[in-house]
């Protein structure tokens, strides 16, 4: 029998101790850290969008696809292309390439049942670069996209005061 017609879990060895590892016909998964479903089901998602007040777009996975939702409109897609014209970001393309990136990053969790964290690397379970410790009691800090934002925010204030004496 082929190896991606029966799945299996073998032991291996990580960081001294024994860990599951499930074969079959996805990518190597710890079984350990792998959800059984590692998507939020539609109509979390749309409760989740419901409330949502500001114009900051969030991005969830559902075994439907890849949602991309604001205070604005609410879209669910397979391609990530497929957003662009409806989310009307053609004056930001700072903003623009971020929302790529993660659709990106979304489609491919979607289409290989992983589970996806805006703003998170992809985990390829024990295929994954070992990662330094991350307190997930405290807030991140801005990515780059919002200190430019800031900066360009802050600079625009700046030219105001100047040319109004």
């Amino acid at each position: 029998m082929l190896l991606r017609d029966r799945a299996f879990t073998v032991m291996i060895e990580r960081n001294n101790r024994l860990v599951g590892v499930d074969i079959g016909g996805n990518l190597i998964r710890d079984s350990k850290n792998s959800e059984k479903k590692p998507f939020f089901t539609e109509n979390e998602i749309k409760e989740t969008s419901k409330m949502i007040k500001d114009s900051n777009f969030r991005i969830q996975v559902s075994d439907k696809g890849v949602h991309l939702y604001n205070r604005d409109g609410h879209y669910i897609e397979q391609d990530p292309f497929a957003f662009f014209p409806k989310i009307k970001l053609e004056e930001d393309g700072g903003h623009a390439f971020y929302i790529g990136v993660e659709t990106a990053r979304a489609q491919t969790a979607w289409e290989l049942g992983k589970k996806y964290v805006q703003d998170e690397e992809l985990s390829w379970g024990c295929a994954s670069r070992i990662k330094k410790f991350i307190d997930l009691t405290k807030f991140k800090e801005p990515g780059e996209t919002m200190n430019a934002r800031q900066k360009m925010k802050h600079d625009l204030r700046k030219k105001k005061k100047k040319v109004n004496f």
